[in-house]
């Protein structure tokens, strides 16, 4: 839904974000996993950037 008043160009008009993540339980007690985001954020003036990011944990339990 567009707004009823006046914007300016670079004001935000909507974004996506989307998420992928896995895990492996290398043994009982050790587990890895890895994590990929990517995200989009699209001004009204049609104006687009993007960004990536890539985590990664290790846990060993005691």
């Amino acid at each position: 839904m567009l707004p009823s008043h006046q914007v300016s160009p670079d004001e935000y008009k909507y974004g996506l974000f989307g998420a992928v993540n896995i895990f492996w339980n290398m043994t009982p007690r050790m587990q890895v996993a890895a994590e990929f985001d990517l995200g989009l954020r699209r001004n009204f003036s049609g104006e687009r950037r993007s960004a990536r990011r890539i985590g990664a944990m290790c846990q060993f339990s005691f």
